[in-house]
């Protein structure tokens, strides 16, 4: 099993890198792919990346 710390670690590391053009890519793969797991993952990618945007701003 993964460290809790690893995770939030990768999941960071992940959001840093996170752009319009990365936003709008995952979306296309939620929307148009044939595997459902790949649909999931990209959809739970997005909805992590709102979550951590809205506790952005909530803490200025």
């Amino acid at each position: 099993m993964l460290d809790k710390k690893y995770l939030n670690f990768k999941i960071m590391r992940l959001l840093r890198e996170f752009n319009k053009e990365t936003e709008k890519l995952l979306m296309r793969i939620y929307k148009q792919s044939k595997f459902s797991q790949v649909r999931e993952r990209a959809k739970s990618i997005l909805l992590t990346y709102q979550a951590e945007m809205v506790k952005g701003k909530k803490k200025k």
